[in-house]
């Protein structure tokens, strides 16, 4: 299902009733294609979007539970003295992506691409006009709970 808008009214709308279909027809049958907008949902309806075997698409990744994220939470945590802050996106995360990213440019070039923690980098001139990222997440939410992150 790929529902033509991406609100959080929407999703609240449509969530439960293919939550209620998708019990009623075979095991994994039925997915859910979604917005960049609901890597932000916590509790209960993340937890349907993991039942619909839903696909997001994302600028960054929500998957904070691979090594990278990890050393940066140990890290932070032994630096600062406390947990590193939750947020989607994490703000902690984006400036580490970003000063490693600039670190590895300066001595690979932009052409190179780059998997940080939470962002990717996959720099590309457009027409004369600048570099731009086009690094792109497709987050699946799995079934068993997990969110597995691919870079294009």
């Amino acid at each position: 299902f790929v529902p033509t808008g991406a609100s959080r009214e929407i999703l609240l709308r449509i969530i439960y009733p293919l939550t209620e279909y998708s019990a009623s027809v075979t095991s994994g049958s039925t997915a859910l294609f979604g917005y960049p907008e609901w890597v932000t949902v916590r509790g209960e309806v993340k937890n349907q979007l993991h039942k619909l075997n839903t696909v997001v698409y994302s600028r960054f990744s929500t998957a904070l539970s691979c090594d990278k994220a990890k050393a940066v939470a140990q890290a932070y945590e032994k630096w600062y003295g406390t947990e590193m802050p939750q947020a989607v996106p994490n703000t902690v995360l984006l400036g580490y992506d970003a000063m490693s990213w600039l670190l590895y440019a300066s001595s690979n070039g932009l052409t190179e691409p780059f998997d940080g923690a939470q962002n990717s980098f996959r720099v590309r001139e457009i027409d004369g006009a600048g570099d731009v990222n086009c690094a792109l997440y497709f987050l699946r939410y799995t079934p068993e709970g997990e969110i597995d992150a691919k870079v294009l």
